[in-house]
């Protein structure tokens, strides 16, 4: 599955510290084939001179201890201006931990060279697997235009000349329905995963729990057919998406 770039900015004030992080993130997005630019900044200040194009980072791996406008004041403003971006603060000691909690840092990693490497590598991992399960699209539904993350459909079904999609939320699930014909729908929704299993239904593979022989059962343990025509696509789709479910 094709992924966007990650946008990942580094800012720090030591130049060695900075070029060092630099080096791990690197190494770590080119072992993970991944897409991805980064953007070093030498203080706060200068991060913040961004206005509201903070909001186009992924992650921010900032140092705490700079000088002028430090590393938590600099959170505090880039939260001001963005709730999505991921925050991970690269500090010598882990003094600032609680008031971290306050900016939802994703991390404190620790100026260690024995173990830096491998925090920022955890710490990367964290951050492509909120992306990868984070697809909003819009959809104009008969409740209204209502975005949702394209990750959390497990499966849309045809029926009665309309689709209901059904949603998997946090609080339970959720339908909602719109007039579309399913093989429209299905054009849209290929690339992110989603396969046509039967004349009446289109699956999320992300949300296969179990696989039998002429059904698929989903993560709310719903049980969808799988018509004899479409199991061939469906092997090719498993084969495409492997690892995705």
């Amino acid at each position: 599955m094709t992924h966007s770039t990650i946008r990942i900015a580094i800012c720090d004030d030591e130049n060695s510290i900075l070029q060092r992080i630099r080096k791990h993130v690197s190494d770590h997005m080119e072992n993970e084939g991944r897409e991805y630019t980064i953007s070093c900044f030498s203080s706060g200040d200068e991060l913040i001179a961004l206005g509201t194009e903070i909001e186009m980072f992924d992650v921010i791996f900032l140092d705490i201890n700079m000088n002028g406008t430090n590393g938590m004041e600099t959170a505090q403003m880039i939260r001001s201006r963005s709730a999505k971006v991921a925050i991970a603060f690269v500090t010598a000691v882990y003094d600032y931990v609680f008031e971290g909690y306050k900016v939802d840092a994703i991390r404190f990693i620790l100026k260690d060279e024995r173990t830096m490497e491998a925090a920022i590598g955890e710490c990367l991992d964290a951050v492509l697997k909120r992306i990868d399960n984070v697809i909003l699209r819009e959809f104009a539904f008969r409740e209204g235009e209502i975005a949702i993350n394209i990750c959390s459909v497990l499966y849309i079904e045809s029926n009665l000349h309309k689709l209901v999609f059904h949603v998997e939320k946090e609080n339970g699930e959720k339908t909602f329905s719109m007039y579309k014909r399913l093989d429209e729908q299905e054009k849209e929704l290929k690339e992110f995963g989603f396969v046509r299993v039967h004349q009446s239904y289109m699956i999320n593979i992300r949300r296969i729990k179990r696989i039998e022989v002429d059904s698929v059962i989903m993560t709310n343990d719903d049980k969808i057919p799988i018509a004899r025509s479409k199991k061939e696509a469906f092997n090719e789709a498993l084969l495409v998406h492997e690892g995705d479910w």
